[in-house]
């Protein structure tokens, strides 16, 4: 198999060069495409340096979903890796990644389980979001029924024979796809500036009877948040994403639901995690709070 890697960059000028440097290493990587959005710390610049095939620089943010259908188009693989900017792959990764989609011919997309800097493992995958699972997530409860979250909190279904299992959607931090799926669908959705956008897919793949397959024996290293130094408006933007997210899939009342509902379910996080002790927590939830009430990041429409 050979794949062709797409990565979209904004100032990640500190991540990128390495994660070009990894992919490059692959013998399983034909071209290595990166996508810049309009950075300014030398990010196109540091993924040429580092051997990238071709470096596409956008004179302004265009969002993750267009950088990434920009990168498509100069691509010719069959199949296409979506690579975040601070993702260390290996070619072990990307081999069992790709064992894994051969082996399933209903799969369209695989994707590994993902490493923190300190060493913390983190499943790439996860349930569909519904209007009480997202609103519930933020809220510290007791006990946590099945329903009440998008994380997996217990295995969804047993490996398949390319050890894949069967998920709703993967993360788009290293995502393996059949480009035929992604011609097929269109690429990716454009309205989705930046995150939601690896759910959207998992739900087209659905709409066409495919699998996506977690594969928790392939392991890539990822920071996590390299491009955004404020947490509490990346947070604000993911609950944007989400309300367009369902605006497109269930419908504007579960839409409206949801964006009469986040503030306070936010508030209520808050309240909860200050009585018990938990202050950084409290704090990052009353000032995502704060974000979306600003308007500093608005909740989109279709």
């Amino acid at each position: 198999m050979t794949v062709d890697v797409v990565v979209v960059t904004y100032q990640s000028a500190d991540h990128v060069g390495r994660c070009v440097e990894c992919a490059r290493a692959c013998p399983q990587v034909g071209r290595v495409i990166v996508v810049d959005n309009a950075s300014t710390d030398g990010s196109a610049a540091a993924a040429a340096q580092a051997g990238a095939d071709l470096v596409i620089e956008g004179s302004t943010n265009v969002g993750f979903a267009r950088g990434v259908n920009r990168g498509l188009k100069e691509s010719t693989a069959d199949h296409v890796l979506l690579l975040n900017p601070d993702t260390l792959l290996s070619a072990d990764a990307l081999d069992t990644l790709a064992r894994a989609l051969q082996a399933d011919p209903e799969a369209v997309m695989a994707g590994p389980m993902l490493r923190s800097p300190d060493g913390g493992m983190l499943a790439g995958g996860r349930r569909f979001s519904t209007v009480a699972n997202r609103l519930l997530w933020h809220l510290p409860l007791p006990v946590r029924p099945a329903w009440s979250s998008p994380e997996y909190l217990r295995p969804p279904a047993p490996p398949g024979p390319g050890g894949g299992i069967t998920v709703d959607y993967l993360w788009g931090a290293a995502l393996l796809c059949r480009r035929w799926f992604l011609d097929e669908i269109g690429g990716l959705d454009e309205r989705f500036f930046l995150y939601s956008e690896d759910e959207d897919l998992g739900r087209q793949a659905r709409g066409l009877g495919r699998r996506c397959l977690l594969v928790p024996s392939a392991v890539v290293n990822h920071v996590g948040g390299a491009s955004t130094s404020d947490a509490a408006l990346a947070q604000a933007r993911v609950e944007a994403s989400t309300a367009l997210l369902l605006e497109k899939w269930d419908g504007p009342r579960a839409a409206a639901l949801f964006r009469t509902a986040i503030g306070p379910a936010l508030a209520m996080r808050a309240a909860l995690l200050s009585v018990t002790g938990r202050r950084d927590g409290a704090a990052l939830a009353w000032r995502t709070a704060y974000a979306l009430l600003r308007r500093r990041v608005t909740l989109p429409t279709p």
